[in-house]
């Protein structure tokens, strides 16, 4: 997640070149959603929690990998049909993006 975002961000500025690390917060983050991920019975499910992080907290990786993780896990385990179609809905407007700077 984080080498994609930083290959992404290298391509439109060539000079970055801070190498792309783990933040505790994503790990933390990618492991507490797993379970609910893949089962559909999970008690998470009926939770939704707001986090703030500021800029540079590493939200985007986090969030894309557990789409990636989605759509992967759909792909895999469901066949024909039920794997196809739209696994994940995402809204992040500029707005949103301009007020957290």
């Amino acid at each position: 997640m984080n080498l994609a975002v930083a290959r992404a961000a290298r391509k439109r500025t060539p000079g970055l070149s801070r190498a792309p690390a783990w933040r505790p917060f994503q790990l933390a983050f990618i492991l507490l959603n797993l379970g609910a991920l893949v089962d559909k019975t999970h008690d998470d499910r009926e939770v939704v929690d707001l986090l703030f992080f500021p800029t540079g907290g590493g939200k985007t990786e986090a969030y894309l990998g557990l789409a990636a993780f989605t759509i992967a896990h759909r792909r895999l385990s469901a066949s024909g049909v039920l794997g196809a179609g739209v696994a994940v809905i995402m809204r992040y407007t500029l707005r949103l993006l301009t007020l957290d700077s």
